[in-house]
């Protein structure tokens, strides 16, 4: 019966399908599929019966008649009749069968003996490594890549190159096997090539834990000089990947090759998460592999401000010991580092002036204003607006200049004549009131007019606040301000006819 269906193809007529395998199912206790019928079938040329046979004659997933069919394919007789990469009436390839089925042994002799082009693609466009790949046949993988001019730069419908299948098939050996072969013929492999979801392959070893798949495909990329400075599909670093996972040692391991200063989508380094989760022990290590102190996130804020804001006063401790540290530079909030740690009402006044000291030892400009739009604030009017006395006797005792000026071009040192004139009495605290009138501080704090109001609205000055006056005026630095009109102390004494006050100032 089968011997009528090869003369039906014979004759050019279709063989449907289901009658073949109905019949070879049907009547498999009648007849054996024998090298007689594979005779007929090479010598005729009729692949279709060919791939028919490869399909139903399986067991072991080995052909039980391939000496029948290397005796055919080395016989002179039957030699020139046979073109085993020519498809069938259902455009099916023997090759491409014997994949399909499992039939390596006589998939590898078409191909050493027969002609078979390796690089022959189904209907689909898929290339027969490709196939072998996705179906986890290694072993037809390895026997390819002995091949030479294999291409291996080839896609599958999908788009998914030959090397993101070889990954998709989690088999390192074949990985390996995939580089050695590109290494060898000097073919690239884009190893950074995202997948239908976004992932770099390695993005993908990282969230699955595989050290093994992460140090063979960096060893890949610094052979290769490709850069694994990658982020992952919402944005973040590898190093920040392994880290928040918990993945030390693939943590550790890249730490040695990636830029450890190398920037996420949200203007982080790997250290401002480290910063961010009060990570003390993860942060000196950091440091240590190079990481930069000063580096600042998209906001403008430094690992400092982090700790800061984190309340993390040990960690701070830790940072500010650091040599070359950026402490005069202005964060998101418009305030340099001693100004906003002057202001952060969570942590003890002890461990504030400790870290002031260093940060003033450190380079830290004391008298340095806040970026604010208005009230530029030094820190030593930050500590008084804070009723911080002890900061505000250290800072006066490391520098501060008590002279300095504001926006406005006054001074700050005004408080003594604010008490002796009665005004902001119980402002401050009886501590902080005592240090500035011992240090003849008169504040003009947020009210550019209070000191020449207060010269222009008294009728009559006692004779014991005229020599207070004068005692805050001897310790003055700079008597020569101005109000908005450009007229100095003296000029408003004199039209306001304060003959006492202006002899005073003369």
């Amino acid at each position: 019966m089968i011997l009528n269906l090869i003369n039906v193809s014979k004759n050019k007529l279709q063989i449907p399908d289901v009658s073949f395998n109905a019949l070879l199912k049907n009547k498999k206790e009648i007849f054996n599929i024998n090298e007689c019928l594979y005779e007929i079938a090479y010598r005729k040329g009729y692949n279709k019966i060919l791939n028919i046979l490869f399909k139903n004659d399986m067991s072991n997933k080995q052909c039980r008649n391939k000496s029948f069919i290397e005796y055919l394919i080395e016989n002179e007789e039957y030699k020139e009749n046979i073109n085993i990469n020519v498809k069938d009436a259902n455009d099916e390839y023997p090759m491409i069968t014997a994949l399909y089925s499992s039939q390596n042994e006589i998939l590898k002799y078409l191909i050493e003996h027969a002609g078979g082009d390796y690089n022959i693609k189904n209907n689909s466009g898929t290339s027969l490594l490709i196939i072998a790949l996705q179906r986890k046949n290694n072993d037809i993988v390895k026997y390819l890549f002995e091949k030479p001019n294999l291409k291996i730069d080839e896609k599958d419908p999908n788009g998914k190159s030959v090397f993101l299948n070889a990954m998709s098939q989690n088999n390192q050996d074949i990985i390996e096997l995939l580089f050695d072969y590109n290494t060898a013929n000097k073919i690239p492999i884009n190893i950074n090539e995202k997948d239908a979801s976004g992932n770099c392959p390695i993005t993908r070893a990282i969230n699955k834990n595989n050290f093994d798949r992460v140090i063979l495909l960096m060893e890949y990329a610094i052979s290769n000089k490709i850069d694994m400075n990658l982020t992952d599909i919402n944005g973040y670093s590898l190093l920040r990947l392994c880290y928040i996972q918990g993945f030390i040692n693939i943590f550790k391991y890249l730490i040695e090759y990636l830029d450890i200063n190398k920037k996420d989508k949200f203007g982080k380094s790997i250290i401002f998460y480290a910063v961010d989760e009060n990570d003390i022990e993860t942060v000196k290590y950091l440091i240590n592999c190079g990481a930069d102190l000063n580096i600042r996130d998209f906001s403008n804020n430094s690992i400092i401000d982090y700790a800061m804001f984190n309340n993390n006063i040990d960690l701070l401790n830790i940072l500010i010991q650091k040599d070359n540290l950026s402490l005069n530079k202005f964060n998101s909030k418009n305030e340099t580092p001693i100004i906003s740690l002057i202001k952060n009402k969570n942590s003890t006044t002890e461990k504030k002036i400790k870290i002031i000291i260093n940060y003033i030892n450190r380079g830290c400009d004391i008298n340095k204003l806040n970026n604010y739009v208005v009230n530029k604030l030094s820190s030593l009017i930050h500590a008084i607006e804070n009723d911080e006395l002890s900061l505000t006797e250290l800072l006066i005792n490391m520098g501060a200049n008590i002279n300095i000026k504001n926006g406005k071009g006054y001074t700050y040192l005004r408080y003594g004549i604010n008490k002796v004139m009665g005004n902001y009495s119980n402002f401050y605290s009886d501590g902080i009131t005592k240090l500035l009138f011992k240090n003849e501080l008169y504040n003009i704090y947020n009210d550019d007019k209070l000191f020449f109001s207060e010269f222009s609205e008294f009728s009559e000055i006692s004779e014991k606040k005229l020599n207070e006056i004068k005692r805050l005026i001897s310790s003055i630095v700079d008597i020569n301000i101005v109000d908005y009109n450009g007229n100095t102390l003296l000029h408003v004494a004199v039209s306001k006819k304060k003959t006492r006050i202006s002899k005073t100032f003369n």
